[in-house]
């Protein structure tokens, strides 16, 4: 009789594991009537290919991930040694809460991140908005100090496996410079670069903040407000840190569905969540695509194919008035 080694049995449970779940898979697209796919990244940097491609010269530009640490699967400094083995000459910032476990930052240090360590404010604000401000303007701050042009702004609890995100992200602002008006006196470097979403159609001035990028004067900007005391006077956290971002940089906000769009059409590019290859660990975590619907919607998502109809819309119109 042979026996199988812990190897070969590890091999063979994972076969029959697989195998199970395709055929549950199967079931349940012919019972729903539904096609599934399934898409797998790795949870260990050392799983993560290295990025061998051809060096492209961009811009100083340095990520910047924010919140609280996340220590089951290790997820924050797994991240920080996936970003450096992926974007080995970008810098790392990671901005977070004075009263970490200081062993654990450590260990975030060592895989190469520079910590930034805030103290949380007395308020937290609607919808923790003042933590958000708090922890992003901090690592903002550490990247000008490290002598960064641009930021990639994201959320402790997201991942980004796309291995040339960064090149991507700078031929967009390259190829869409922004709209600016030396008659109304706004000037922008750059567009800011977010990430796509149902609620973008639907909603009066909502840009995802989850994930921004963009260079460090505006994204100091678009960051740097007071803190927040009282209850929204309207829409929620993306709403407010757009609206006051238009405000800073002197554009009328109109508070209309058109306006709004001709905002994201003139300061904005919008991506596609697929473009970063993202992984967030939030809710729905095993949904790909959170926002794929393909029933009727009241409301128009905007993603990346959106935006540009949007950006051509706007470029035509504007043609046609000179």
């Amino acid at each position: 009789m042979s026996y199988l080694t812990p190897t070969k049995y590890r091999i063979k449970l994972v076969f029959y594991i697989k195998k199970l779940a395709v055929s549950i898979l199967h079931f349940i697209e012919n019972s729903r009537g539904k096609f599934i796919t399934i898409r797998i990244r790795p949870v260990k940097a050392s799983e993560v290919k290295a990025n061998m491609g051809i060096a492209v010269v961009n811009p100083k530009t340095a990520i910047l991930i924010r919140g609280e640490i996340i220590k089951p699967n290790d997820f924050t400094l797994e991240t920080v040694r996936t970003y450096k083995k992926l974007h080995p000459q970008v810098p790392i910032v990671v901005s977070t809460w004075n009263d970490e476990e200081p062993a654990y930052l450590e260990k975030i240090y060592q895989a190469g991140a520079e910590v930034v360590l805030v103290r949380k404010p007395s308020i937290a604000g609607p919808f923790h908005l003042n933590f958000q401000i708090t922890t992003t303007i901090a690592g903002i701050e550490k990247a000008a100090e490290l002598g960064v042009e641009y930021i990639l702004n994201t959320r402790n609890d997201q991942r980004i496996y796309a291995p040339k995100i960064i090149d991507h992200l700078h031929n967009l602002t390259r190829f869409y410079p922004p709209e600016n008006s030396q008659e109304q006196n706004i000037f922008l470097k750059n567009r800011i670069i977010a990430l796509g979403t149902e609620a973008l159609g639907s909603q009066l001035y909502h840009l995802s903040d989850e994930f921004l990028f963009g260079h460090i004067k505006d994204m100091t900007a678009y960051w740097r407000i007071d803190l927040l005391t009282k209850p929204l006077s309207f829409g929620g956290p993306e709403n407010h840190l757009f609206t006051t971002f238009l405000k800073t940089i002197g554009r009328e906000v109109k508070f209309t569905m058109e306006d709004t769009l001709e905002d994201f059409a003139r300061y904005c590019i919008i991506i596609d969540p697929s473009h970063l290859d993202l992984y967030w660990r939030k809710h729905q975590r095993h949904l790909e695509y959170r926002s794929l619907r393909f029933q009727n919607k009241k409301y128009p998502s905007i993603f990346f194919l959106d935006w540009l109809k949007l950006y051509y819309d706007f470029k035509n119109r504007e043609q046609i008035k000179k």
